[in-house]
Formats: C-alpha cells, structure tokens, sequence
C-alpha cells in the first residue's frame, strides 16, 4: 500500500519528490483503523551530489482529490487481483459494541 501510494503521488509530480510513509493498523483506542500517515515533499534535484530545491506550486483542491482518488483506485485493484477484498471488509467493519 505504501509503494502504490508514493507511485501514484510520484506520478502526478514527476520526479524530485519522495516521501516518508507509515501504515497505521488502528486508531488511538486500539480500534481497527487502517490508514497512511505520509509526509511528501516535491521539487528536489541533484546535481554534483548536492541536493537543491525548486518552489513549485500549490496543489488544488482538485488535484489533491485527484491524487487520492487514483491512490484509492490502485489500492482496491490491488486487493481484488490478490483476492483480499473479503479480509479488507472484515478488517474495516465496525467493531462490537461492549456493553
């Protein structure tokens, strides 16, 4: 999941970015909550083996939802070629209730 979501974000900006990304199975109560915590950055390059950095702009709105949308998409295509959507529905379904 982390590859396909810096593959994805990687081919929207083209090269010079890279990113830190950590898979998080639950939330702060020990709920299942699968999710990305991702820090990016864009517009590096280097040359004689010193790194330097370019402004570039702002991400719209659309583009972030673009960038996630796609992410998303090649997520599920990947658990449904592996045949994991089934695990993937009990793992996100709603924990019992304690009573």
């Amino acid at each position: 999941m982390r590859r396909i979501f810096i593959e994805t974000e990687s081919r929207f900006y083209g090269e010079g970015n890279g990113a830190v990304v950590s898979l998080q199975r639950t939330s702060s109560d020990l709920k299942r909550n699968p999710h990305i915590h991702a820090v990016s950055w864009t517009g590096t390059s280097e040359r004689a083996g010193e790194f330097e950095f370019e402004i570039l702009s702002r991400m719209s709105t659309r583009d972030v939802e673009a960038v996630i949308e796609r992410t998303r998409d090649k997520m599920f295509a990947h658990l449904r070629r592996r045949k994991m959507l089934a695990l993937l529905k009990y793992i996100l379904r709603p924990a019992p209730k304690s009573e």
